[in-house]
């Protein structure tokens, strides 16, 4: 079984995307009306289950605490080296992504990244709940070494972009390896992820408080960036709605997954403990299921983002500073002990947006204040 019925009706007919642009600021042509795009709804898509056990994940580090953010916005070559835990990696500046001037600051708000062969992509939000999604060919990036040599290239070309001064020769090449999409309803943007199986881009359309009823899922085209379809749907549990996931990730046979952490202990699971769903989308229908084990010791305060490694098939929880990861199989069927569980704490202070896994299982992790992209010098 696989995700179908995206892209197209029974009879296999490409819908009509429906897309309403309004005039508005930023880049692209206006913004879009992601509401406007074709859409359906059912009702609870989340399955019953029993209260999960809770595993406690006895030897992780102590909850990282939210810090007061560092900022950094020089161009120099930055490395977060661990400090803490069992899972010891070097992260290095692999890109230090555009940026506009403090009026209005459109790419520097980056939320949500994703690796797709030689494609990076990464979600910015513009305010108002709107954002966009911006491609990059790292193929050109590399010919064009800004990311070693010229460091400072893609930070420049947003500011000369912004001023509408990015006419020199190394822009125009900069220009053909950026495909920048338009604006549309994102919500927060940090839940943008990539299913290898429908080959789209997808988000929690967060627009809306968290605790809404009815619960939205937008699939968005890998290749013109903009949203294709909308899945509307609840999430009751004897009768009350759950809030909706505020992370997304696809495994490699197109299963999503996102987390909840637990306001006030309910069952065996305690206040503060992580939960994991996991769903699925087969002919146009959304089934969500609760994972058998709850988490007890998650990484830290905030969940900042869901991932998935396809190389080392684990599950990725990532807080600022902190990540801590475990077996994606063991976690379905309910299996995990103590020792699956992977914990890195790094010795920065900024704010981490995500990570997404290259294929040979390099981590690329996504930072603000300024927003940079630094990879892992190892496999994870």
């Amino acid at each position: 079984m696989h995700i179908r019925g995206v892209l197209t009706g029974a009879a296999g007919m490409v819908l009509g995307l429906g897309l309403a642009v309004s005039p508005g600021i930023g880049p692209g042509s206006g913004v879009l009306d992601a509401h406007a795009v074709d859409s359906s709804r059912q009702g609870n898509a989340l399955v019953p289950y029993e209260a999960p056990s809770e595993l406690d994940n006895t030897g992780a580090p102590a909850l990282v605490a939210t810090p007061k953010y560092s900022e950094d916005s020089a161009v120099k070559r930055n490395f977060f080296r661990t400090e803490a835990g069992n899972a010891k990696y070097t992260f290095r500046s692999e890109y230090f992504l555009p940026a506009h001037g403090a009026k209005p600051s459109y790419w520097s708000n980056t939320q949500a990244i994703a690796m797709v062969g030689k494609y990076m992509y990464v979600l910015s939000a513009t305010g108002q709940d709107k954002g966009f999604i911006t491609r990059y060919d790292t193929a050109a990036l590399k010919n064009l070494k800004v990311s070693s040599a010229r460091l400072a290239a893609l930070r420049d070309y947003g500011l000369a972009r912004a001023a509408g001064k990015a006419s020199s020769a190394l822009d125009k090449k900069l220009t053909k390896a950026i495909k920048q999409g338009p604006q549309f309803t994102v919500g927060h943007g940090q839940s943008m992820a990539y299913d290898p199986v429908s080959q789209q881009l997808w988000m929690w359309q967060d627009d809306t408080e968290a605790k809404a009823r009815i619960k939205k899922l937008l699939a968005i085209s890998s290749d013109t960036l903009r949203p294709v379809h909308r899945y509307e749907f609840t999430m009751q549990i004897a009768g009350k709605d759950l809030p909706r996931g505020n992370n997304l990730c696809f495994d490699d046979a197109g299963n999503f997954y996102f987390d909840s952490i637990q306001a006030q202990a309910s069952g065996a699971t305690s206040k503060g403990s992580e939960r994991i769903y996991a769903g699925r989308i087969d002919n146009g229908k959304v089934t969500i299921h609760l994972l058998p084990q709850a988490i007890k010791n998650r990484p830290g305060e905030l969940g900042q983002s869901i991932a998935f490694n396809p190389a080392a098939r684990r599950l990725y929880l990532i807080s600022d500073s902190a990540f801590s990861s475990f077996p994606v199989d063991k976690a379905n069927a309910g299996t995990l002990e103590p020792a699956d569980f992977q914990y890195t704490v790094l010795n920065t202070k900024r704010e981490f947006e995500g990570i997404a896994f290259d294929s040979g299982g390099y981590g690329h992790l996504l930072v603000v204040r300024g927003p940079e992209v630094l990879r892992s010098t190892a496999p994870m």
